[in-house]
């Protein structure tokens, strides 16, 4: 035993330490956004993702981009590149419900004719974009790269919370050694099936397994003509025919960039070709109607297929987001598994990095303490857990179509669990179940559109849960009016601050848009109010509103607005505050009631 304490004591002493304030497990979109972040704040923060740049990934796993992140990503300086990979509004505003591609074409929603839409589009600066994920992963990159932000490839394989009552121990892996990583703080977001999330302890509630997909990445221009040409622009195609259940993706339609989804029981009904010809003919189903049609209207000789990959849809939110000792936090995938229906999942997770982030920043400035960093588990969990209920009632809505036409979710992912438990003629069984089934959905067709006005769809925009999305004690609609409430503007604590355009006393009109660093706005009629000496460095940026019409219109009963860094409200006052009132007010938020 002397013997193996020595070579522990020699493995431990070649083994690397670093050290750093904040450790990112996890370099996908939500994970650089934190890192960015805080890098751009000046805080020591280290980034470790698994796969090297040259061997990621560029398989489009999101697409749909809220006004509120587009609004994140002005104030981080890349809405401008980011937006040159978004198509025009009127390619991908409709979701289209056909036979195929070529048609026939059952109905169509054009999301631009929404009440959501109309309010969001009037109350930010920002619209919300269409794009593929990896050009949002290419901006944050740049960015990060330009912020100098600290990155090693490896895989974080555990994390020790209690290694010191002020750090935490991290292990990571690369090709090359074992690294030991000693910060105050890890930022988890190594993704949905996250082992650091299971090394911290934490749970996931909700159902694992809704559905299972498949997803193949293809470009077409002569499809893109052919559409464009027809006049069938959109952002979603939902396929029904006897040969294929499918839901395609038009990223860019105009330079044939598309995504097929299909479910996995489509698959299943061909799976004894090779993989090549099986991702063929389930693109040619989903474009001519039939797997076997080897002409149509459209040529796919142009036909590029860059990349298939699997997944499962689930519904799931971790128990808790912060870790018992309060130095881990969960954020993105690792925190929430979304449908992707509503496009929630991304735009969830860089919610979750944005309130994480100036949280951070600010305890490592040393201008709060632990209980402005456990509030983030308060604030996200409960607009998460409400944004859930939203891609969840979504997932339902989307089943309304299919549903009427002889096909549901349900039935299909029951008798795919009975024929896997029947392994030698379950298949049988499966495919003939499912060719009966998809026959009768391709008959009733002609009330779809009547379908959809009357029951809905799934929506492409949110007004509640895109500017809307607040925290406690602002309250959120009943789950029963989530989906079909819409944003209103208001003063109150806990709100996203409304853009409001003012005059100031200098007699400047602007407009409220997010900071562009760590710095609180303190918006106030008193033209004398003078705040000096905020403590610990703490950056107040005081207006003074001469007028305002928006500010009139929502509620002039109102005199003051602290707005925090992130853009939430913080305290309103309906009386002239001291800047006494003021600094106690900061205090007390940054610090906790003393």
């Amino acid at each position: 035993s002397a013997t193996v304490s020595v070579l522990y004591c020699q493995v431990r002493n070649m083994i690397k330490r670093l050290t750093t304030d904040v450790l990112i497990a996890g370099g996908g979109p939500v994970g650089r956004t934190v890192g960015c972040l805080l890098s751009r704040d000046g805080i020591d923060t280290l980034l470790v993702e698994k796969i090297p740049r040259r061997e990621r990934k560029r398989h489009p796993k999101a697409h749909a981009l809220t006004s509120r992140t587009m609004e994140i990503f002005e104030s981080m300086g890349i809405s401008a590149p980011i937006m040159k990979h978004c198509p025009k509004e009127a390619e991908w505003c409709k979701i289209q419900y056909s036979h195929s591609l070529e048609g026939p074409y059952f109905a169509e929603k054009n999301h631009r004719d929404s009440l959501a839409y109309k309010i969001i589009t009037s109350k930010s600066a920002s619209r919300p974009a269409h794009v593929a994920q990896p050009f949002v992963e290419d901006a944050l990159t740049e960015l990060s790269d330009q912020l100098s932000l600290s990155e090693r490839t490896g895989t974080c394989v555990s994390i020790d919370e209690n290694h010191s009552p002020t750090t935490v121990l991290t292990t990571v892996q690369t090709d090359r050694e074992t690294i030991e990583i000693e910060s105050e703080h890890v930022v988890v977001c190594d993704g949905a099936n996250s082992p650091l999330r299971t090394n911290l302890g934490i749970s996931m509630t909700g159902p694992g397994t809704l559905q299972k997909f498949h997803s193949i990445h293809f470009n077409s221009r002569k499809l893109g003509a052919f559409l464009v040409e027809k006049d069938r622009l959109g952002m979603l195609y939902f396929v029904f025919n006897p040969d294929i259940i499918a839901c395609v993706v038009g990223l860019d339609i105009t330079k044939g960039d598309f995504v097929i989804q299909i479910p996995s029981y489509d698959i299943e009904t061909i799976k004894d070709i090779d993989e090549q010809e099986l991702v063929l003919r389930c693109i040619k189903a989903a474009v001519h109607g039939s797997f076997n049609k080897t002409d149509g209207l459209v040529c796919l000789d142009d036909l590029q297929v860059f990349a298939r990959q699997s997944w499962i849809m689930s519904a799931q939110l971790a128990t808790t987001m912060i870790s018992r000792s309060g130095k881990c936090f969960l954020c993105g995938d690792a925190a929430h598994r979304f449908p992707p229906s509503g496009g929630l999942g991304l735009n969830t997770g860089i919610g979750d990095a944005h309130n994480l982030a100036w949280k951070l920043s600010s305890y490592h400035k040393r201008q709060s303490n632990s209980t402005l960093l456990h509030s983030y588990n308060k604030e996200r969990h409960y607009a998460d857990s409400g944004l859930l209920e939203i891609a969840m009632q979504c997932f339902q809505k989307g089943m309304n179509v299919p549903h009427s036409m002889g096909m549901t979710q349900n039935q299909a992912s029951a008798l795919e669990d009975v024929c896997s438990a029947i392994p030698f003629v379950g298949e049988t069984v499966f495919n003939a179940g499912m060719k009966l089934g998809r026959s009768v959905a391709t008959r009733n067709t002609a009330g779809v559109q009547k379908i959809l006005d009357d029951w809905g769809d799934i929506p492409l925009f949110f007004s509640f849960d895109d500017l809307g999305v607040c925290y406690p004690p602002a309250s959120r609609p009943s789950e029963t009016q989530q989906q079909i409430a819409q944003y209103e503007e208001r003063f109150t604590p806990g709100v996203r601050m409304p853009c409001i355009t003012f005059t100031d006393a200098a007699g400047n009109s602007s407009q409220y848009s997010l900071p562009r660093s760590l710095t609180w706005t303190f918006f106030t009629r008193s033209k004398a109010l003078k705040i000096n000496n905020i403590p610990n460095n703490t950056q107040l940026v005081t207006t003074h509103v001469e007028s305002s019409r928006d500010w009139d219109r929502i509620d002039p009963k109102v005199h003051s607005i602290l707005v925090r860094p992130d853009g939430y409200i913080a305290s309103v006052f309906s009386t002239p505050p001291s800047a006494t009132d003021i600094k106690k007010m900061l205090k007390t938020l940054l610090f906790g009631k003393q």
